[in-house]
């Protein structure tokens, strides 16, 4: 996350008087050995050969780091597996943004979880919602 999108986050969380940390880091390392009660990201998800494609309102907008996913969009949701059981408390929740036509690669890859896909309005997968079982 840069630090303008936490500038913008934090404004948000202080008008809507909800109560939000922000901590800015290479994913866990920012966090080491804090748990939560709700996690929420959305990483990057476009596979690296399809960045180039998108509509230049957004590939010329955004930072190449908030779309490139690796080569199969799927890196950082990886990641945040890998150390979810050390950061979610025992009823928390993760909440993740996902691209279309992933929600079985991110069911696949929270194995071990509850993981409940929810649709946009437009119908289509784009939220998954992460529970211990």
């Amino acid at each position: 996350m840069s630090v303008g999108a936490i500038d913008v986050a934090l404004a948000n969380s202080l008008n809507t008087g909800v109560r939000v940390d922000f901590s800015k880091g290479d994913m866990w390392g920012a966090v080491a050995n804090k748990t939560f009660d709700v996690i929420v990201s959305n990483p990057p998800y476009i596979p690296t050969s399809d960045v180039q494609k998108l509509d230049s309102k957004v590939k010329d907008f955004e930072p190449q780091l908030a779309l490139d996913g690796d080569s199969d969009g799927l890196k950082f949701y990886r990641i945040i597996a890998n150390k979810l059981d050390e950061h979610l408390k025992d009823d928390g929740v993760l909440l993740l943004e996902f691209g279309a036509g992933q929600a079985d690669d991110i069911k696949a890859t929270f194995e071990g979880y509850d993981v409940e896909i929810v649709k946009d309005i437009e119908g289509l997968d784009r939220i998954a919602v992460v529970k211990r079982k």
